[in-house]
């Protein structure tokens, strides 16, 4: 690198780690990067960073309900507002040719909704779906 030459540090937002159960470290630096965690309640902005990781499963609950009979079903909420509000942001990202992470373990895109064993779709209750 030549004198006088500066380079700036790209940031990486790390995002929802909390909601998954990870305790948020504090925000570190290397010479190239920074890294932000920003908690998944946060207001800071996904698209101000030049690369953004998240979570897989942070917008959704899926909870299992037993049943007497042993055919249980699940009751599946998200945060819808929130999740689109992030989506956006993240496309931006995208838009501009920098990059997202996505954390993955399992994906689940139905889930069975009543005792005879039909299942329902919940492809659009998280952003990495």
């Amino acid at each position: 690198m030549g004198k006088g030459k500066t380079v700036s540090r790209r940031t990486i937002c790390a995002y929802g780690f909390d909601k998954a159960g990870f305790e948020i470290p504090t925000d570190g630096e290397t010479s190239e990067f920074r890294i932000e965690w920003v908690p998944f309640r946060d207001p800071r902005r996904l698209d101000d960073a030049d690369g953004v990781i998240l979570v897989q499963g942070i917008f959704e609950d899926i909870e299992y309900i037993d049943s007497f009979y042993g055919h249980g079903t699940h009751r599946v909420t998200h945060e819808k507002d929130l999740m689109l509000e992030r989506e956006q942001q993240v496309l931006n990202v995208l838009r501009r040719g920098d990059w997202v992470c996505f954390l993955v373990r399992d994906i689940v895109d139905a889930v069975r909704s009543d005792r005879s064993g039909n299942r329902t779709s919940i492809a659009g209750t998280d952003l990495c779906k």
